[in-house]
């Protein structure tokens, strides 16, 4: 009784830890691009940004934030963002969090 006891425990064990190295992490979600970001954003199709459409912006945490961000963005000053300018001001905004990561590490 004692030897069936104990193969059913390792019976157990085994496949218990198998189903548990065989589970998989839930696949991650894509990254929206900048592209996706901006159409989801630009809300009237026209191919522009808006202030008031940046604002919308959830990952914007204030509306004073959007607005220097905006105007960061707005590289020709005409009071919109385009495709063109949303793309290098992500691109500009990831750099300088890099370079911040990179300054707590040392």
């Amino acid at each position: 009784m004692r030897q069936f006891a104990m193969w059913t425990l390792a019976v157990v064990c085994v496949f218990g830890l198998s189903r548990v190295a065989g589970a998989q992490d839930p696949p991650k979600k894509a990254k929206p691009t900048p592209q996706q970001i901006f159409d989801k954003l630009d809300t009237n199709h026209d191919g522009k940004l808006s202030l008031e459409e940046y604002k919308a912006n959830p990952r914007v945490k204030s509306p004073e934030e959007a607005e220097k961000r905006f105007a960061k963005f707005d590289t020709d000053g005409d009071k919109s963002v385009t495709l063109e300018e949303f793309k290098a001001g992500i691109e500009k905004l990831a750099s300088h969090k890099k370079e911040g990561k990179k300054e707590k590490k040392n």
